[in-house]
């Protein structure tokens, strides 16, 4: 059984990876890739029941551009929706003058 903090800071850091990869509208297999992980490896520490070493830790920050330390801040995860993230809509290409 895991200690009640450790699960915490598992839940903080899960909420964390989840809300910067959405922010960059990255897969999860994306990022896993980015990162040099498994796509389940990456799915289990997004879920908050995956322990994780101080380089894969390193390793999601870098692919996700921030600082290491930020992934671990407090943080609440929002309830979670099926399919992938949604990506920014460009405008309406402007047809080619002749």
């Amino acid at each position: 059984m895991r200690p009640v903090r450790v699960v915490q800071v598992q839940h903080h850091l899960a909420a964390n990876i989840r809300r910067a990869r959405a922010r960059l509208g990255l897969t999860q297999e994306a990022l896993a890739e980015k990162a040099g992980l498994g796509p389940v490896h990456l799915r289990n520490i997004e879920r908050g029941v995956e322990n994780v070493t101080l380089a894969t830790l390193v390793a999601i920050a870098d692919a996700l551009e921030i600082a290491p330390g930020r992934l671990l801040r407090k943080a609440v995860l929002a309830p979670l929706r099926p399919g992938r993230p949604r990506t920014r809509q460009r405008a309406p290409r402007q047809p080619a003058k002749s």
